[in-house]
């Protein structure tokens, strides 16, 4: 393991061990979803990040295009609103309000809805030392944008995990962690130091969560998808028992006993709220971190068939195919050719 890999899982630790101790003086129910959550964000990798500050005295805009990148801004002086691509309502943001962005769709950024738009491109182009001014006049808003590339896999989960757009308030006390990770990218993102890249890359993750979170305890209802399976306490422990041992042989019997359902109201339930049966979250799950060991070991086919639950090679191989709709070492030549670029692993909806 190298140093890199290893500082970044020791930071992760971390904070996992962070969030345990915070859930111990919160609901019970909530400590599963934590748990549940970090497993599944241990998966995702951010690669790269940009951070930009950007100063703006009206009028002023700014068209963002589609990407898939994880964009995300705060609005540290004055007022702005989100205009979503796709004609939704435009969103009001004050100081203090941010978001974060995991689809691919095209936003704008304005003083006012009806303002006129730039395009982001020449904008940045602009930028000197992290810093953009837009306007002559004196700088009614201030903003921190930034945008996060991710390694292969990764943004196929986080749109199972959030929604397009994910808002949230730092006046909030619960949101404190978001500001001093805002803080710290801020002062990461444009340093020299070593391992600025690595840290910036940490702040990611630590801002994933938080926005989940958010997402979390913004409301009881949500859509089909990861985060209405976290939000249900009975249903939040049998995804951490499949999380903490994926290739134990995982019956319909055993997950309901330890949510303390019946299976019949376990399976009703799971399909209502995930869009899928049980035993097929299963079985995408183990089919994901197959991926994950194709793409960055070396290790035999045969012993990532026993790690993600399967005795024979031939019936992982099956297995595997019919999600990927590839063979394993198809996919892992694929991977190595394309150098790990692209996302290519499965979605668990």
């Amino acid at each position: 393991m190298s140093f890199s890999d290893s500082f970044m899982e020791e930071s992760w630790l971390i904070y996992r061990h962070k969030c345990k101790f915070m859930c111990q003086s919160s609901r019970r129910c909530y400590l599963w979803r934590v748990d549940a959550l970090t497993d599944i964000l241990s998966t995702v990798r951010l690669r790269g990040a940009l951070h930009t500050r950007l100063e703006a005295s009206p009028p002023w805009g700014i068209d963002f295009a589609a990407s898939e990148k994880l964009r995300f801004a705060l609005v540290s002086h004055g007022f702005c609103h989100l205009v979503p691509g796709g004609g939704s309502a435009p969103i009001p943001l004050k100081r203090g309000d941010g978001f974060l962005l995991v689809g691919p769709e095209p936003f704008s950024l304005r003083d006012r809805p009806q303002s006129q738009a730039q395009p982001c491109a020449t904008v940045v182009d602009r930028a000197a030392g992290g810093f953009v001014k837009i306007g002559d006049g004196p700088a009614a808003t201030s903003l921190v944008l930034g945008w996060f590339t991710f390694e292969p896999g990764s943004s196929s989960l986080l749109r199972d995990l959030l929604p397009p757009i994910t808002c949230f308030s730092l006046s909030s006390p619960r949101f404190r962690t978001t500001q001093a990770a805002l803080d710290l990218l801020s002062a990461e993102a444009s340093s020299d130091a070593p391992g600025a890249d690595l840290v910036v890359g940490r702040v990611g993750d630590i801002l994933l969560v938080e926005a989940i979170r958010a997402h979390l305890a913004n409301s009881d209802v949500h859509e089909a998808g990861l985060v209405c399976l976290l939000a249900d306490r009975r249903i939040a422990r049998a995804l951490q028992a499949i999380h903490a041992d994926a290739g134990h042989a995982w019956t319909l019997a055993e997950l309901a006993h330890i949510a303390g359902m019946s299976r019949s109201s376990l399976a009703a339930e799971f399909r209502r709220k995930a869009g899928q049966p049980v035993m097929d979250y299963v079985v995408r799950w183990r089919m994901r971190l197959a991926c994950m060991r194709l793409r960055d070991s070396s290790m035999p086919l045969s012993r990532i068939a026993r790690e993600v639950g399967y005795e024979a090679e031939s019936a992982f191989g099956r297995a595997f195919k019919r999600i990927m709709k590839i063979t394993p070492g198809a996919y892992r030549r694929s991977m190595r050719g394309r150098g790990g670029e692209g996302d290519r692993e499965p979605s668990v909806r």
